[in-house]
C-alpha cells in the first residue's frame, strides 16, 4: 500500500529563430480550490472539464488562497500573439499513474515582443487574460525572452 500525493511538473522549452536552447523544469502546488475541485470530480461527480496552461508575469508571489478571479500576488502574462490560452491535451493515466501532454511540446507560445516568464498556472478556462474559471495550480520559473522567442509549456501530474 502507498501513501497518496500529488506531484505535478511544468516544462518550458525555449526557442530563439526556431532553435531549441532551453529546458526549464518547475514543480508546482496546488491551491486550494485546485484541491477542492479535485476530490468533487473524482468522489462527487463533478464533470470534467479541458484544461488551460497559463503564463505568470513578474513580479510575482503566490498562495494556496489564489484563485482566478482573486490572486493578488501576480499577473498573468498575455504578450503572446496566440489569441488564447494554451491547452493541455492530456493523456491516458500510464501505469506509472502519470498524466502528460499527449505531444512533448505541449502548449505553443510566439512573442512578438521582449517578455519575461515568471511562471506558470493550469486553469479550466482557456481566455487569455480572463479572470473567470477555476485555478488549479501554480508554479514559478524565470525566463528571459527575445522578441521573436517561442515557448512551450507542458504539464505532467502523477499520483505519488
Amino acid at each position: 500500500m502507498s501513501r497518496f500525493g500529488l506531484r505535478g511538473v511544468f516544462t518550458l522549452r525555449h526557442f530563439r529563430g526556431g532553435v531549441f536552447i532551453a529546458e526549464r523544469a518547475f514543480p508546482n502546488a496546488v491551491v486550494n480550490e485546485g484541491a477542492n475541485l479535485l476530490l468533487e470530480t473524482m468522489f462527487r461527480g463533478a464533470a470534467q472539464r479541458p484544461w488551460y496552461i497559463g503564463l505568470i508575469a513578474p513580479p510575482a508571489t503566490l498562495d494556496n488562497a489564489d484563485t482566478m478571479p482573486a490572486h493578488p500576488g501576480w499577473t498573468e502574462l498575455t504578450s503572446y500573439s496566440q489569441s488564447a490560452r494554451g491547452l493541455w491535451v492530456l493523456s491516458n493515466p500510464a501505469a506509472n499513474r502519470t498524466l502528460v501532454n499527449v505531444t512533448a511540446e505541449g502548449a505553443v507560445y510566439n512573442f512578438p515582443v521582449a517578455a519575461t516568464v515568471r511562471g506558470a498556472f493550469l486553469t479550466d478556462s482557456s481566455a487569455k487574460g480572463g479572470s473567470t474559471g477555476a485555478l488549479f495550480c501554480t508554479a514559478l520559473v524565470v525566463a528571459t525572452l527575445q522578441a521573436g522567442d517561442g515557448l512551450t509549456m507542458s504539464y505532467q501530474l502523477q499520483v505519488a
